[in-house]
Order: structure tokens, then sequence, then C-alpha cells
């Protein structure tokens, strides 16, 4: 578990930054006419905030559920495990 709370701790801090750089980056999208580059680099932004969630997603699931979904539906499947409520293992 103090593994768990450790490896959170460092995802945690990773969607933090990564908020925080999309919150910068914002106002060169919020513009009438974005360029093609503002919005790529707010798309990699966020496929990086998806990514570091999805990664915290996973070890709770490895620990917790003792499972990770694969598979071509393994993103979904993902969230739809994690928004499961399991009694006594853990909260949706």
């Amino acid at each position: 578990m103090t593994r768990l709370i450790d490896e959170a701790r460092i995802e945690i801090e990773a969607l933090e930054t990564i908020a925080g750089e999309v919150r910068r980056d914002r106002p060169a999208v919020d513009n009438a006419a974005p360029g093609e580059a503002a919005l790529a680099l707010i798309a990699v932004r966020l496929h990086r905030y998806y990514t570091a969630l999805e990664t915290l997603l996973e070890r709770v699931a490895r620990l917790f559920d003792e499972s990770v979904p694969e598979g071509p539906t393994s993103h979904r499947d993902l969230l739809q495990q994690m928004a499961a409520d399991l009694p006594p293992l853990r909260p949706a």
C-alpha cells in the first residue's frame, strides 16, 4: 500500500504539472483562430494528462482488483472498472 501511495504522489504531481501547462497555453487556443501548432500542443498535453491518469488507475486496479483490462477496449474497460464500487476492496 505504501508503494501505491508513493507512486500515486508521483502521478498526481505529473497531473498537476500538465494541468498547469494546459492552463498556461489555453490563451493561445482561445484566440478567434488558433493556429494548428497551438491546437497540437494542447492535444499533446491532454494526451499526456490522460496517460498519467490512466497509469494511476492501472496501479489501483493492479493492487486492489488484481486485474487490468487488456485488448482493444481496455481504456474504456479500465474507466468502467474504476467506476465500480467494490466494498470492501475500494470505493468507486
